[in-house]
């Protein structure tokens, strides 16, 4: 049973990648080593346990204890849902979609997920979000933890093109190479982390400009 539960981690395509990696390793570790992975598959079965331990292969991003996965313009979620992070009814044992309130010829165009919450970037650039909230990593403003999908409290005239999600921590790339964050102060990279349940501005160094990011635990990555 346990060997059947232990996940397969595929080569990074990228160092942001990388980071993503040692943060599924340390997800996974943390679990097997306080008894909990082989309790999990053994009440959920292998295929809801492999699905809960950080994964980005192929467009599919899975977190503890719950996945997403975007096709064909849909979220698609399974896994856990204690914290509201399926951002749906029903059950977790099959992929199911998440229903957005979108306009009209948008689509979603990349999920990404932390321990406890889930993002989801949209082909206009905004982001939606779900899940566990307790430090505000949902980003609507709040620390009450969301069932469904909230549309995340971005600064007026932000264009978002990439998203990232850690342990308690969620990172938005922008069209102008600036990274916002929202959620555990420890990983905001910012000095001004009162307001951390909104998106607030990541001081990078003068004059960088950010072309990728990732998140771990409680850090984040810019190459």
């Amino acid at each position: 049973m346990f060997k059947a539960c232990t996940p397969q981690f595929r080569s990074a395509r990228s160092v942001v990648e990388i980071g993503a990696a040692r943060a599924a390793v340390s997800s996974w570790w943390h679990l097997r080593r306080r008894g909990l992975w082989r309790r999990w598959c053994a009440t959920r079965g292998a295929a809801a346990a492999v699905a809960a331990v950080l994964v980005m292969l192929g467009g599919v991003v899975a977190a503890t204890p719950a996945a997403a996965a975007v096709a064909g313009g849909q979220v698609y979620t399974w896994g856990g849902n204690s914290l509201g992070q399926l951002g749906r009814d029903g059950s977790g044992l099959t992929p199911g979609t998440v229903s957005l309130s979108l306009p009209p010829g948008t689509l979603v165009t990349d999920v990404a997920a932390g321990y406890g919450q889930v993002l989801a970037l949209t082909s206009t650039g905004k982001v939606y979000a779900w899940g566990w909230n307790n430090d505000g990593q949902v980003g609507d403003g709040t620390t009450t933890n969301r069932d469904r999908p909230v549309l995340v409290s971005m600064p007026a005239g932000v264009t978002v093109t990439a998203i990232a999600a850690g342990w308690g921590e969620s990172l938005a790339l922008t069209s102008t190479g600036d990274v916002y964050s929202w959620g555990n102060p420890a990983g905001l990279g910012r000095s001004d982390t009162t307001t951390n349940a909104t998106p607030g501005r990541v001081e990078l160094p003068s004059g960088t400009t950010a072309t990728a990011i990732g998140a771990g635990g409680n850090h984040g990555l810019v190459p």
